[in-house]
């Protein structure tokens, strides 16, 4: 949170990159472009706010970014099971109304 009466300016960096990303709006999310390129694992985000006389804070925080993958193997092979389980049942029911 920014406790500043004379805020000039605020952005962020991710992983110390050299590219500022300016922040006008002060909820929302990390720009989705700049998010989508980066490799799983541990990033840092750095906030910056600059004042109006020229003192500059800063805070980071260091996130773990993770995609979500393809189901493993045990994921397919519940929902196989479960599958078959909802054949059978339904095999079940039109034996006995037949």
């Amino acid at each position: 949170m920014i406790t500043e009466i004379h805020l000039g300016s605020v952005w962020y960096t991710i992983d110390d990159g050299v590219t500022t990303i300016p922040i006008t709006v002060y909820s929302g999310s990390i720009d989705e472009t700049v998010w989508n390129a980066l490799p799983n694992g541990q990033v840092t985000i750095t906030f910056y706010a600059l004042d109006i006389v020229g003192n500059l804070g800063s805070s980071s925080v260091i996130v773990t970014k993770k995609d979500p993958g393809i189901p493993g193997p045990y994921s397919v092979l519940t929902l196989l099971i479960l599958f078959a389980g909802i054949i059978g049942l339904v095999w079940r029911q039109k034996q006995k109304l037949n």
